[in-house]
């Protein structure tokens, strides 16, 4: 037996939500344009400015190299032959 409760209400399942996607298409237009302008103005930052904004910009990109776990030894299994 579920523990569902019936819907009432509400969006109806599979149907969009249209704040969301209205907020989405907004950042992606602000984020867009500010990417535009870094491009353009780039080339006046210094050296050091350009390669720090370059590894801000590749942590954005590249997944962070994840903690080994160390390394333990599996566990012995003996197996009687009465058994």
């Amino acid at each position: 037996m579920s523990n569902k409760r019936l819907k009432t209400g509400g969006r109806g399942k599979g149907t969009p939500n249209k704040i969301n996607a209205e907020l989405k298409a907004l950042i992606s237009e602000v984020a867009l344009s500010e990417f535009l302008y870094i491009q353009e103005h780039l080339g006046d930052l210094e050296l050091i400015e350009r390669y720090r904004f370059a590894v801000a910009m590749s942590r954005l990109i590249i997944a962070p190299p994840t903690k080994e776990l160390p390394y333990v030894d599996p566990p012995i299994i003996y197996i009687h032959r009465d058994l």
